[in-house]
């Protein structure tokens, strides 16, 4: 068999590189049939043999309670053809933590002599600190603009400190500034490596609020919270956590101006609630699809101006993935003191843009309020990858009911039309919506990331 080198042809014919081309082909040109097969065996035997089943898996680098979550996400793949893609997402778990990035080859049996014994049949996989934290700094903004309603601006940083006093805890700590003042911290103590954990945490809040009556604003009053709390429960997976949670806060709610012929109020507030909450959905920052159930039931007691209650929260988000440019989204909150008398700071809210869109923000007040959305979300046009996963459409109807102490049950409707962008600085929003009662607003909002 006669094979010729390439040689390139602007080269001299008495340069260093045409006399090797010319070398090698003239040897191309003596090879026999019996050299060409022993050739191609010695090419063969360096290429590395598909991978077997997995038995083994080693660690190295990283703590103990990073070493114990690594070892235990591969635990379902054991004694399956090892594949890069199911290694590489059962990596996500201990890679979602934000503390250490993970890489991995396989590895093969070697006999008591050294040498390699069959196929690969084992993982390797080494644990890197990620340079650039923990801590980190996250920095983002918040802004809702509305016709016939305040603009709502603010700038959030949020400060993570991931593995603090172990693998798997974390202190966060928030500041809002802007609109409203905001501050928080909790620290996620992981006790077992079976989810129990322990979460303290306090905050305050400072926080203009507009009463409304019939679309006019009325008055301006200034709420003030300050407190904190202590969780304990259980976290079951990366999706399902179980927690019975306690809070204590002091509270201001005072006029500015206007009037709305409610008293100024002054004094605690105490609530016990068991909560459950199970969230599937994906990362995907506009349209992810998956589930989100939350519920939360307990007591309201001890609260300045109020009547001990019974409280209870829930709310579900179920998105469908139809296509690569096709979203259904479906979601539902509701809201109770079952019908007790409780103070106006303590109430819950409804309005705004994806809440009663047609209405202002937080027009409404109650002691009671259920509200379902749905929407229907089409890609119509793609964006680079560094700007972001596309331009949507989205429609979408809501339907919300209000019941409080001071007047009847109602019920406010309305459709809304949007274009929405996700951008790797937040998701933008632009749109519109009509509603019952004579109801319009157009609405712009820029979201944060966390």
């Amino acid at each position: 068999m006669r094979r010729r080198a390439p040689c390139r042809p602007w080269f001299r014919r008495g340069d260093r590189v045409s006399r090797l081309c010319w070398t090698a082909a003239a040897r191309w040109d003596q090879l026999s049939p019996e050299a060409w097969k022993e050739y191609q065996a010695d090419k063969r035997s360096r290429r590395g043999a598909r991978a077997g089943l997995l038995v083994t898996v080693k660690i190295q680098g990283g703590s103990e309670g990073a070493e114990k979550s690594v070892l235990d996400s591969p635990a379902p793949l054991k004694g399956k053809p090892i594949e890069p893609k199911p290694v590489v997402h059962a990596l996500d778990r201990v890679q979602s933590n934000e503390t250490y990035e993970a890489e991995f080859v396989t590895i093969a049996p070697r006999g008591p002599d050294g040498s390699l014994r069959g196929p690969d049949n084992g993982l390797l996989i080494s644990l890197e600190p990620k340079r650039n934290g923990p801590p980190f700094l996250l920095l983002a903004a918040d802004i809702t603009a509305v016709t016939d309603n305040v603009t709502r601006g603010t700038i959030d940083l949020r400060l993570l400190n991931n593995d603090l006093g172990g693998y798997g805890s974390e202190l966060r700590t928030d500041l809002r500034i802007g609109f409203l003042t905001e501050a928080s911290t909790e620290y996620y103590r992981l006790l077992r490596e079976d989810g129990l954990f322990v979460q303290p945490h306090a905050g305050l809040l400072r926080q203009p609020v507009y009463v409304f009556h019939n679309q006019d604003r009325i008055a301006e009053r200034l709420q003030q919270n300050a407190g904190g709390g202590l969780d304990f429960g259980r976290t079951y997976s990366s999706h399902a956590q179980l927690a019975g949670e306690w809070r204590y806060e002091q509270i201001r709610w005072h006029t500015q101006s206007g009037t709305d012929l409610r008293p100024d109020l002054s004094g605690t507030a105490q609530s016990g609630v068991l909560h459950y909450s199970y969230n599937s959905l994906t990362r995907d920052q506009l349209a992810p699809h998956g589930m989100l159930f939350d519920i939360a039931g307990g007591a309201l007691f001890h609260a300045v101006g109020s009547e001990n209650a019974p409280v209870l929260r829930v709310s579900t988000i179920h998105s469908i993935y139809l296509s690569e440019r096709n979203r259904l989204t479906f979601s539902f909150a509701a809201n109770t003191y079952f019908r007790r008398n409780v103070a106006d700071p303590l109430r819950s809210t409804l309005g705004g843009p994806m809440r009663l869109s047609a209405s202002s923000i937080d027009e409404y007040r109650g002691t009671d309020d259920g509200l379902v959305r749905a929407a229907y979300l089409r890609r119509i046009a793609p964006l680079p990858e560094q700007l972001g996963s596309g331009v949507y459409l989205a429609t979408g109807y809501e339907a919300g009911e209000v019941w409080s102490p001071e007047r009847p049950a109602f019920l406010r409707q309305d459709g809304l039309l949007s274009l929405v962008a996700a951008t790797p600085l937040g998701s933008i929003t632009l749109g519109g919506a009509v509603g019952d009662a004579g109801r319009r607003k157009i609405f712009f909002t820029f979201g944060r990331l966390f």
